[in-house]
This record gives C-alpha cells, structure tokens and sequence, in this order.
C-alpha cells in the first residue's frame, strides 16, 4: 500500500494509512467487554505512586541523542564535536535513567527483570527480530529500486513475499508452542532467521530476485517461532501480579530494535554503501542472539509458576 501511494500519489500520503487502524483499535478497547482483574489488573500498589517523569524524559533524551550520533557519525564524523557530545549526553541520560528506575518503587521499565537470564534473552530475541525487521522492510525496499530497478508499488510487491509466509506459520508457532513448549519453536526460528540473512547477504550482490526467494520467503516463515514463544518466556518467568509489566518490557524491547536497527543500519549504509554489510550485519546479531539463546533461553521460564505448584 505505501509503495502504490509513493508510486502514483506521494510519499506523504503513506503517513494516513496507520490512523484508521489506530482509531479502530481504540473502538475495540473502549468498547470491549472486560471485566473484573483483567480490565483493572491487580497490582494495585502502582496507583499509590506517581507517573515517573524522570525515567521518561531520561529515556526520551537518552534514545535521541544515542540514536542521532549513530545516524549522523558518518557525515559528521566519527570523532567531530557534536557526534562525541551527542553520545556523551545520551549515555549519561540513559545511565540516569537505569539508575532511577532501579531505586523507584514504581519504575518505568521493570530493570530487574534482566536479572533472570531467561528473560533478558527472551526481550534480546525480540529485540533484534524487530532489527532485521527494519533492514529487512527498509533496505530491502531500497535495493530493489536501487539495484534492480523496480518502481515503489513493485519494490512492495516483491517484498511481501517474506511476509506472506507469517500467515502460515503464526497459527503453527502455537501449536508447536503448546507441544513443544518455548526453547525448542524459538531455536528453529532463530536458525531459520539466520540462515535466510545470510542467504541474502551472500548472495544480494548478484542482483537477481529469484535466487534472494527462497531468503525472502523463509525470513518470513521464521517470524512468528520468534515472537510467540519470547512473550510467552517472558511472562512465565515473573509472578502473577508483573506479568502486564513484562509484556510492557517486551513491547519496549521491540520498539527499541526498530529504533537501534534503523541507526545502526543506516550508518551502515552511509559509511560503506553496501547493501551487504547491513544485511550482514543483521545476520551477526541474529547469530550472536541464537547463541545466547541456546545457553539461556527458556531455561527457568515457568520456573516460578512450577514452584507455586508444589
């Protein structure tokens, strides 16, 4: 949809497609039937403390500027005035912010959770899911106008074939979920993922659309082993009254590989021009997560529910 606008309208026309779906959503909420702990929650001790301005303005400042160094150090350069103050100003603000939400009864972001292996890896496997996202959806689209020509409406097209296999697997990542339980749908996603961004990055520079397919169509299927069983690890692994600030974290954890992934990708591209190094580099974060997955990942997820069992 945003390639037919960008081909035949404007660019700008792509920023009214979201609202409709949004105002949608909030009908959806507003007028759900919930009752009872799951409309209200039942951590009730959070409504005796104040909103935490602090962590918010800390993480607003502390993202932008981390995130405006990464993207501009190749244009300005890497050791210029401004790139080195950026950083310093957003290292410290996000320090400030992990030091205050550690020392607030009521925090913005649970910190502590990261203290269970098993959940830090679990918010990691999202995060660099939504990374390769943004490579992949991003990038992908200006390759395919780039080097192989295509208008915006067509560059679109050719990308839905990685997302049209979510379809078929997002309902398979449950049922695989529910059998197998969360370490082993999680491993085969993240292999898959790997292996299809290596796939492209070995092969992006033929310039040729059938042989990145097979990539394409696979990166897609492995999306959903991703997401499904890393939610479900998270909230197994907190008790009863945090596991609405777990899928909180996770959320935020997601929004923070899109954000991390679109700098971190784009001073890529503009320090080498190469679409290889930035798929390349998504690869090496996929494959650093499924090592890190292998050794943590749903280890001790259900752990606590287990011992309130017995």
């Amino acid at each position: 949809m945003s390639g037919y606008f960008t081909s035949y309208f404007s660019w700008r026309w792509i920023f009214w497609i979201n609202p409709p779906f949004v105002l949608i959503v909030c009908l959806v909420i507003a007028f759900a039937p919930l009752r009872g702990r799951i409309a209200h929650g039942q951590d009730k001790s959070l409504s005796d403390y104040s909103f935490n301005w602090l962590g918010i303005i800390t993480l607003l400042v502390g993202l932008f500027f981390f995130v405006l160094a990464i993207m501009q150090a190749p244009e300005w350069g890497w050791t210029s005035r401004d790139i080195v103050l950026s950083f310093v100003v957003g290292v410290s603000a996000l320090a400030i912010f992990l030091w205050n939400e550690l020392h607030i009864k009521a925090p913005l972001i649970q910190v502590r959770f990261f203290k269970k292996p098993s959940f830090a890896v679990a918010a990691f496997v999202v995060f660099q899911a939504q990374y390769s996202k943004i490579a992949m959806f991003i990038f992908g689209a200006l390759y395919f106008q780039d080097k192989l020509g295509f208008a915006p409406f067509f560059a679109g097209l050719a990308l839905m074939s990685a997302v049209v296999m979510n379809a078929a697997t997002a309902g398979l990542s449950g049922v695989c979920v529910d059998k197998f339980g969360v370490r082993k749908p999680a491993m085969w996603g993240l292999l898959v993922l790997s292996s299809s961004t290596l796939w492209l990055t070995a092969f992006i520079a033929e310039d040729n659309y059938w042989l990145l397919l097979p990539a394409l169509l696979a990166w897609g299927a492995a999306m959903p082993l991703l997401f499904l069983p890393s939610m479900k690890s998270s909230v197994d692994s907190v008790e009863l009254t945090k596991k609405g600030q777990a899928s909180g974290v996770m959320i935020t954890s997601q929004m923070l590989g899109g954000t991390i992934g679109m700098s971190i990708s784009s001073s890529i591209f503009l320090f080498t021009e190469s679409y290889e190094y930035v798929f390349g580099t998504a690869a090496a974060v996929t494959l650093l997560c499924y090592l890190l997955s292998f050794m943590y990942f749903g280890k001790d997820a259900g752990a606590l529910d287990s011992e309130k069992q017995s």
